[in-house]
């Protein structure tokens, strides 16, 4: 009999099925779908972008929001917010002061460019008949070449008419702000910028300009000062952002975009964000741990709803608030993906409001995979390979002791294949937040024969570089190199000579440590002094020299200081323009009295351009007055014949006395902190194979005006130093002997000056000459790129010598890379290899 709906469920027994069934699919649709809407891999990231306006076809007023997320430790995490927006030009109510840097070295295309995209911007800018446009230039002096107009092509024949001469100089630049603005009556709507662009450091009345700047802003509360920095890479220079509001980065193709972007952004009439935090698995403690780079936040709702308001938002700018918050304690230890946020609510105007509603969010993931890699060789089948497993992250892990076993292979060890994981030694690690590939390496089974044909695995390093040597004598180290290993004649009668490789070898490859090595020479003691070469291949060979890490040599070379491995007080070299000086006195010597330094045996300067090499020979102190007493002294550290560069005394001191205080070894320079974190995360567990050796920062001064008040600098108007001087000209003469104590760094005081926390610095000049490094020379030192060495180049010129990237050495002030340097302890042994780089020495 058939039944229907309606009689089935008028049956109690049949109404209890039904509704144990309902609850069940109930409830399998509570469990069900959670697991279906959560993400199943981890989010580092997510994006809200502006949709009324498109941003990735970079419509104007457009933005997009990035949202991001990462641990920082246990339990600790990070959001950071990263506001992008797209400029919006507004040359509407804007008074311009265009300051532009004319000297010599924006001369050419750069100038031409410049001109070309400033005619365009004054033009946009004076189509609105109630902005004005000043125009200021600069190079050893400055000239206002027009003051506030609004007469387009009187400004223009100004601007097409620059020329470029002279040196470098913000302060005088910025003088002329002042001299501009003095008159100046500003209306209330108007925005008044200053557009600041140079193409270089300066170099006169340094650094004045940075009170200038002080001045105008506490004089001129309206005025915002822009700076550009012009065809000189994006890394924006100290000197910029002590002179200037906001400092942008500029090359030719991108100039005309930059300058709207400095000078005419339309500003959002609104912009907030408003973010809710995942408050069931993190919480914030209080506002202090919510940042901003500009705006204002408020955290409410029992701190987990964020308000960012940025007020005066400009298009075209870049925002940033990062939060800092914690994992619930009951969530600490558990395996499982966290979402940090709920949702976002993002307002803005510009023209037109946007309202975003989004609940995208960043989600964290507590655990992940330690994967072992077989990395098995070409017919080979891998076995006892160890299981995958789940660790935690800032967990320290261990590195298995399994061993797998492949026929016909040795098993060297495992190789962490990621390149952002930090190791504490070479058998534990800290989990990051990703998963780590852990890759076996292998070498081939292999018999070696020594060169008198008998079986032998074992070599010492020093006793096989003496053997294979010959000496030296008619090496001209100014020529290109013949390949091969020699003996340095000066240390053959020495109870351990030094020997060094030259020219294009290719069989001083070494691994050691898990790190593939270059042999550049042997020490004084024995010992074997390597140069980085990146990670070993999966199959255990290097590769020529290409693996570089980057690093500045310090973050300025206006000081004599700066050319220190270490270094003391920097007395600030600065310029001055010397066409004013008629009468001017200057002394071979100081007395100091009172307060007063009076100048001694002194000579008087009638026309500076025709007495400034006289002056040279030793009359390096003046007052830079017609007098011969002052109460601050000023030592000239560099002439020409139209300036001068100077170092200022006080409190009585001389130039011996800034010496001493410049050259003590009391702050480490960028390179040495680079170099020692760089040793800290991969090499502090193998110092005990490794010898203290000295690595030579040779700050002795080989001539010019810094060697001494009686020096006759009037053929080295700079000071060079003593590298230079044995290999700045032909024929150079490489040494591996440190002139001085104090440059000769140590770990120990017992040889040297005891100021290393670790044994590891750079090669110096001197060694890469004698590999063959001699200017335009190629030596096995060649590499991808410029590097840095440890050796002291010319004072405000280049702060060290480097190494080009086909191996030669001299100056030049774009080095960034660095190859660490390490020196084997006497009597070291290599198990396996022949040195190339298919076959490396291996050191256990």
């Amino acid at each position: 009999m058939k039944q229907t709906i309606s009689s089935f469920f008028s049956n109690q027994k049949n109404r209890n099925i039904v509704g144990i069934i309902i609850g069940v699919i109930v409830l399998s649709l509570m469990i069900i779908i959670p697991i279906s809407l959560a993400s199943p891999t981890p989010v580092s990231k997510i994006e809200i972008k502006s949709e009324k306006l498109d941003y990735d076809r970079k419509e104007p007023g457009s933005f997009k929001v990035t949202k991001s997320a990462k641990w920082i430790s246990k339990g600790k995490a990070k959001i950071t917010f990263d506001v992008d927006t797209v400029m919006k030009n507004d040359t509407k109510n804007n008074d311009v002061i265009l300051v532009l840097d004319t000297s010599d070295s924006m001369s050419g295309k750069k100038l031409e460019r410049l001109k070309a995209d400033c005619v365009e911007l004054v033009d946009s800018l004076l189509a609105d008949s109630n902005n004005k446009v000043a125009l200021i230039t600069f190079g050893t002096s400055s000239n206002i070449v027009s003051n506030f107009t609004n007469d387009k092509g009187d400004l223009t024949n100004k601007i097409n008419g620059l020329q470029t001469s002279g040196n470098t100089n913000y302060y005088q630049a910025l003088v002329n702000v002042d001299n501009v603005l003095k008159d100046y009556n500003k209306e209330n709507d108007k925005e008044v910028i200053t557009l600041f662009l140079t193409d270089g450091y300066p170099d006169y009345d340094t650094p004045n300009e940075e009170s200038q700047f002080r001045y105008l802003k506490n004089k001129y509360s309206y005025l915002t000062i822009n700076s550009i920095q012009y065809e000189m890479g994006s890394e924006i220079l100290d000197v910029l952002k002590k002179v200037s509001d906001d400092q942008f980065s500029a090359d030719m193709e991108s100039l005309n975009n930059i300058l709207f972007e400095v000078v005419a952004p339309a500003t959002y009439e609104r912009f907030s964000v408003i973010d809710y935090i995942n408050d069931e698995h993190f919480t914030i403690k209080d506002e202090t741990d919510i940042k901003v780079s500009q705006g204002e936040v408020t955290l409410t709702d029992d701190n987990s709803r964020i308000d960012w308001t940025i007020d005066k938002f400009k298009s075209g700018i870049d925002a940033k608030m990062t939060i800092s918050v914690s994992l619930k304690d009951k969530f600490l230890n558990q395996d499982n993906l966290y979402s940090t946020n709920v949702k976002e609510k993002i307002k803005t105007s510009i023209g037109s409001e946007e309202n975003i509603t989004s609940t995208l969010t960043p989600i964290l993931a507590t655990n992940y995979q330690v994967i072992y890699d077989g990395n098995a060789p070409d017919g080979c089948s891998v076995k006892n390979v160890p299981t995958s497993q789940r660790q935690p992250v800032f967990n320290t892990v261990s590195i298995t002791d399994v061993e797998p076993e492949c026929a016909g292979y040795k098993f060297k060890g495992w190789k962490i294949v990621n390149d952002n994981v930090k190791s504490i030694n070479d058998k534990h690690f800290i989990m990051p937040e990703e998963d780590v590939i852990l890759r076996a390496e292998w070498s081939k089974v292999a018999v070696k024969k020594s060169m008198d044909g008998k079986v032998s695995k074992v070599e010492n390093l020093y006793n096989m570089m003496a053997r294979n040597s010959k000496l030296d004598t008619n090496v001209d180290f100014s020529k290109a190199p013949t390949t091969g290993i020699y003996e340095l004649s000066s240390t053959k009668d020495d109870e351990y000579p030094v020997y060094y490789y030259r020219g294009a070898v290719t069989n001083n490859n070494v691994v050691f440590a898990n790190f593939c090595w270059k042999m550049v020479r042997t020490t004084s003691t024995g010992g074997v002094k390597l140069i980085y070469n990146g990670f070993p291949k999966s199959d255990g060979t290097c590769s020529e020299l290409r693996y570089r890490y980057v690093s500045e040599f310090n973050s300025s070379d206006t000081s004599p200081a700066d050319v220190g491995y270490m270094y003391g007080t920097r007395y600030t070299i600065s310029g001055r323009s010397m066409s004013n000086s008629s009468g001017f006195v200057y002394g071979n010597d100081v007395t100091y009295e009172n307060g007063v330094y009076t100048l001694r045996d002194t000579m008087t300067s009638t026309t500076w351009n025709t007495d400034y090499k006289t002056i040279a020979t030793k009359y390096h102190y003046t007052c830079f007055t017609t007098g011969n007493t002052c109460n601050s002294v000023y030592y000239i550290s560099y002439f020409s014949s139209g300036s001068a560069q100077y170092l200022t005394l006080n409190s009585g001191k001389n130039i011996e006395d800034a010496k001493n205080e410049m050259f003590t070894n009391t702050t480490n320079s960028i390179i040495k902190t680079s170099i020692d974190a760089w040793y800290k995360k991969n090499m502090v567990n193998y110092t005990n194979y490794l010898e203290d050796t000295i690595w030579c920062n040779d700050r002795s001064i080989y001539a010019g005006p810094l060697k001494g008040k009686d020096e006759d600098s009037s053929r080295w108007v700079n000071t060079v130093f003593g590298s230079k001087g044995r290999n700045g000209f032909s024929p150079y003469r490489p040494s591996v002997t440190c002139p001085n104590i104090n440059d000769s760094f140590t770990v120990s005081s017992s040889n040297g000056n005891g100021a290393l926390t670790y044994p590891v610095a750079l090669l110096t000049a001197d060694e890469v000459i004698m590999a063959g490094g001699g200017y335009r020379y190629s030596s096995y030192l060649r590499s991808g790129g410029w590097t840095w060495s440890l050796t002291p180049y010319e004072v405000y010129v280049n702060p060290a010598f480097g190494i080009y990237e086909y191996g030669g050495t001299g100056g030049h002030s774009t080095y960034k890379g660095m190859y660490p340097s390490i020196s084997l302890k006497p009597g070291t042994k290599s198990f396996d290899g022949d040195g190339t780089a298919n076959d490396p020495y291996i050191i256990k």
